[in-house]
């Protein structure tokens, strides 16, 4: 599978030899790869953690952000195309988890590619019911950080350093307005089991919204929520992982 050395798409930041099972994973809007490191670190040696890296951000803020889903889709999809197979679980964090099914959508529909054995769709109603109303084209910088900042997904503000904010802002902006134009319906659907995962007091995501997912796979489905907010896995990474590692170990049975 490829690394930081071999692929800008994807990052392994805990090689570990031993692992019997992969787990892919996708950062959220205006998120990096460095999102996921504590889940690296934490999970088993048993599980090997990749992070697909989303232009614009971190180690690739000098590549131009993509603004459509679908050019995030193709690029991570054939940066991972050639280790998939029955192994690989997704999991994806709100705006990820639309990028990690639509990553799976591809790989189920490629001849060449295994579709992952699990999906797991963090804090996000499902694909036919995102319509986000940011209306980025009339957001300047300081609304769009304000949104963000509502649900816990940055620190930064309109008093932050003006060369750190126009360094950061523009993958933002392309995250979100990707977000906004994205567009699914019932009918899209995946093979693989789903499992949604939703914080008790997500303020930005209900019950019955991320229900829905079920209606994206023609097999199991199931949802579980923990306490906490939209950003809910970093509030106790070590309960997360291990709610992770209990729906790796239930899709292998």
């Amino acid at each position: 599978m490829p690394t930081a050395s071999g692929d800008l798409w994807v990052r392994r930041f805990h090689p570990k030899p031993r692992a019997t099972r992969r787990l892919v994973c996708f950062p959220h809007a205006g998120g990096g790869a460095s999102f996921w490191y504590p889940l690296s670190n934490t999970m088993d040696p048993d599980v090997d953690v990749l992070v697909v890296q989303y232009p614009g951000r971190e180690d690739r803020l000098l590549e131009e952000p993509l603004d459509d889903l679908s050019a995030v889709a193709d690029g991570a999809f054939e940066a991972l195309r050639p280790g998939l197979d029955g192994r690989t679980a997704f999991l994806g964090h709100s705006m990820g988890a639309i990028v990690a099914f639509e990553v799976a959508r591809r790989a189920e529909a490629a001849e060449a590619a295994a579709g992952p054995g699990l999906l797991i769709a963090s804090a996000c109603e499902a694909p036919s019911l995102v319509r986000r109303e940011w209306r980025v084209a009339e957001q300047d910088d300081p609304a769009l950080l304000a949104a963000l900042s509502r649900l816990g997904g940055t620190t930064l503000t309109a008093d932050t350093d003006q060369e750190l904010l126009s360094t950061v802002m523009p993958a933002i902006r392309a995250d979100l307005g990707a977000v906004e134009r994205y567009r699914s319906t019932r009918s899209a659907v995946l093979s693989a089991p789903v499992v949604a995962l939703l914080g008790e007091q997500d303020p930005h995501v209900d019950r019955d919204q991320v229900r829905d997912w079920a209606h994206h796979t023609t097999t199991r489905f199931a949802l579980r929520s923990l306490p906490g907010d939209h950003f809910y896995p970093t509030a106790d990474i070590d309960r997360f992982a291990a709610v992770v590692a209990g729906c790796l170990a239930e899709s292998a049975r």
